[in-house]
């Protein structure tokens, strides 16, 4: 998996880091992101790439 991808559903994450060498991105900025969400990260993926703005609003629903 590369970093560019989200470890849930392995789509673009669009990570402003990743992307643009940036010191800010989308993510930052985005609160509440579901336990449950994060935890259908494999272990071996967690902490290695975000997951995408559109598996957090999923989830949150």
């Amino acid at each position: 998996m590369n970093k560019q991808q989200c470890p849930v559903c392995g789509e673009q994450n669009n990570c402003g880091l990743e992307e643009s060498k940036l010191k800010d991105c989308w993510c930052f900025h985005i609160s509440g992101i579901p336990q449950t969400l994060l935890e259908l990260i494999p272990q071996e993926n967690r902490g290695k790439s975000c997951v995408c703005e559109s598996c957090i609003r999923k989830y949150k629903k």
